[in-house]
C-alpha cells in the first residue's frame, strides 16, 4: 500500500461530499472510469451518481453527472460491474419498495438504460445499498427485519450475500 492521496481539485470541490468510489473499465472506450456519489452543483438533486475518465497519467476529467440514473432524491452506492457494462445503485426516490433500493442500469455504446429496480429479495421495504458481485456472490448492506444487533428490529446494517444462480446471473449480465 502506498500513501493515500486526494484526487485534484475538478473531482474534490471544497465544502461538497465526495463518496462511495467505484472503479470499473468501459467497454466502449477501453479506458478507466471512477463513479462515486456527490452533492457537487450541477447534480439532479440530493447526492447523484457523477463519472470521471481516469488518464494513463493518473488524471481525471472533468466529472459528469450520470444524468440516466439521478432523480431528485438521494442515489448512493455505484458499484460498476465491467465484464456486463452494468452500473448497480441505490435510490430512494424511483419506484422502490421503501427507503434506498438497489437499481441497475445497463450501458450499451454510449447509451445508459433506465434504471431498474432489482426487486425482492434483493430489495426490502427498509434499505438496501452497497450492492457488489465478486465471481457468483452478490453482496449488500441492509437494515432489513433480522438484523443481529438488539438495538431495535431494523435499526442498523449488516451485511448479507446471494449466491446468483445461472438463470439470475444470464438476466443481470445480458
Amino acid at each position: 500500500w502506498e500513501r493515500a492521496r486526494r484526487l485534484p481539485e475538478n473531482v474534490n470541490m471544497e465544502g461538497f461530499i465526495f463518496t462511495q468510489p467505484s472503479v470499473g473499465v468501459d467497454a466502449r472506450t477501453g479506458k478507466e472510469v471512477l463513479f462515486f456519489a456527490s452533492n457537487r452543483p450541477g447534480g439532479m438533486g440530493g447526492m447523484d451518481i457523477w463519472y470521471s475518465f481516469v488518464g494513463v497519467e493518473g488524471d481525471f476529467s472533468d466529472p459528469q453527472n450520470l444524468r440516466t440514473v439521478n432523480s431528485a432524491g438521494d442515489e448512493l452506492s455505484p458499484f460498476f460491474e465491467t465484464h456486463a457494462q452494468i452500473l448497480y445503485f441505490s435510490s430512494d426516490d424511483f419506484q422502490n419498495l421503501g427507503g434506498y433500493d438497489v437499481f441497475m442500469s445497463v450501458k450499451k455504446d454510449k447509451e445508459w438504460s433506465d434504471p431498474e429496480n432489482l426487486g425482492y429479495p434483493i430489495n426490502t421495504s427498509t434499505n438496501d445499498f452497497y450492492y457488489s458481485i465478486k465471481n457468483n456472490t452478490a453482496l449488500i448492506t441492509s437494515n432489513r427485519k433480522g438484523s443481529y444487533t438488539k438495538k431495535g428490529e431494523t435499526c442498523c446494517n449488516d451485511i448479507y450475500y446471494y449466491e446468483i444462480s445461472d438463470t439470475i446471473k444470464t438476466v443481470f449480465t445480458t
